[in-house]
């Protein structure tokens, strides 16, 4: 019961911490990475303050559980994706609906793609090179995790 009640209340400590920072001053790059180093070293503080944690396994491995889910996942809160800005324009309509070739007609690249194609120019994942985009050592490491994982789930090639 202690590892539960601690392991939560330096989770929630993290996030707190983690509200403070981003309201301050909101980190330009590698935000998951600094997002990674507020959760690290909060579980640090928290290990070597908390006491009164009988089962400091426990606490950790809640800990890392409950930190790794937000970490992995804040990415994509952060992000627009397609389907987050479709079901956002849908919801604008409010309960008439929205008309499909209006969805079709504001739904352009600039509205889908362009803000994503930015967030991987500024997580350095690729580069412009004469005009194209190139995949950098880092995205092409994240393309091959990627590729890896939808072959191992036996998942069909593309999105």
């Amino acid at each position: 019961m202690n590892a539960l009640f601690y392991g939560l209340l330096t989770f929630f400590a993290a996030l707190l911490v983690h509200l403070a920072v981003w309201r301050t001053r909101l980190p330009g790059k590698n935000r998951a990475f600094i997002l990674a180093n507020i959760f690290f070293w909060t579980l640090v503080l928290g290990a070597v303050s908390l006491k009164g944690v009988s089962s400091h396994i426990d606490y950790i491995v809640l800990y890392c559980c409950l930190a790794a889910a937000y970490v992995v996942s804040y990415p994509a809160m952060e992000a627009d994706s397609p389907s987050l800005v479709i079901v956002r324009k849908i919801a604008g309509a409010g309960k008439s609906g929205l008309e499909k070739s209006e969805l079709y007609r504001t739904m352009t690249d600039e509205t889908l793609v362009a803000a994503g194609v930015e967030d991987l120019l500024n997580n350095n994942l690729i580069r412009i090179d004469s005009g194209k985009y190139i995949l950098t050592s880092k995205g092409r490491f994240l393309a091959e995790v990627f590729v890896w994982f939808r072959r191992l789930l036996n998942a069909p090639k593309g999105g």
